[in-house]
């Protein structure tokens, strides 16, 4: 009968954990850890589930962890969280003829007053007025419609 010892190599771990990105192969944990964050806002605000909690726990981190992370990288979750609202909406008002209410609600925004007023600090207008110039012959349409 042989003995139960234990195999020197299979003692040892692995030096790539299965399913995870090793730290060392990445330019910086912080990095990978912005990015990853942007990413679950851009799924995660059409779910509205954009709260610090929710994005650290989806990421698989504790909520003081993502947030040390992103102090080493320079940056809050809030900041990472407007600017990702400021792309989608920039987005959204190009793109779509969606009213302003309903842009609000799937930033994540309860009231369209709330969501004209971040637009504002974002960008020094408001999104009525941005539209109008990033798409000057959707204006020239509009107008066109209502009279």
């Amino acid at each position: 009968m042989r003995s139960r010892r234990p195999i020197a190599a299979a003692t040892k771990l692995s030096a790539k954990p299965t399913g995870a990105i090793p730290s060392a192969t990445v330019t910086g944990t912080d990095d990978y850890t912005l990015v990853a964050l942007r990413s679950a806002l851009y799924a995660g605000l059409f779910s509205n589930a954009v709260s610090g909690d929710d994005m650290a726990r989806y990421l698989h981190l504790h909520r003081r962890t993502l947030n040390r992370r992103l102090k080493q990288a320079g940056t809050t979750f809030r900041q990472v969280l407007d600017q990702v609202r400021f792309e989608l909406a920039q987005e959204m008002l190009s793109d779509t003829s969606l009213h302003i209410a309903e842009i609000a609600a799937r930033l994540g925004y309860r009231m369209p007053s709330t969501f004209t007023r971040a637009f504002r600090r974002w960008s020094g207008s408001s999104p009525a007025r941005w539209r109008a110039v990033a798409s000057p012959t959707r204006l020239r349409e509009h107008l066109r419609d209502l009279c």
